[in-house]
């Protein structure tokens, strides 16, 4: 969802800005000076990841303290859930 599409928008943005080329150590050949193909996807991919887990602990975690505490809409769960998914989750 939000999680995967921010994580890969903030991972693109890394990947472009970054200065030198994203490479990874092969055995045989590659070309010096430029990207490889494989290393630019695990370069957006990874925050995609660690976003995407973020908001999931974030909804599962929220939607638990909503079943715990027999409320619908109270702050103190959203309160509960941002300290796991950033603690948990996001804190990687």
């Amino acid at each position: 969802g939000i999680g995967a599409a921010a994580g890969t928008f903030y991972g693109a943005c890394v990947a472009a800005w970054y200065p030198d080329p994203v490479t990874t150590t092969q055995k045989f050949g590659g070309t010096l000076g430029k990207s490889d193909f494989r290393a630019v996807g695990r370069t957006i991919a990874r925050p995609a990841m660690w976003f995407s887990l973020a908001a999931g602990t974030f909804t599962a975690t929220e939607c638990v303290m909503e079943m715990i505490r027999n409320e619908t809409q109270d702050a103190w769960n959203s309160l509960v859930a941002g300290g796991g998914g950033g603690g948990g989750g996001g804190g990687g």
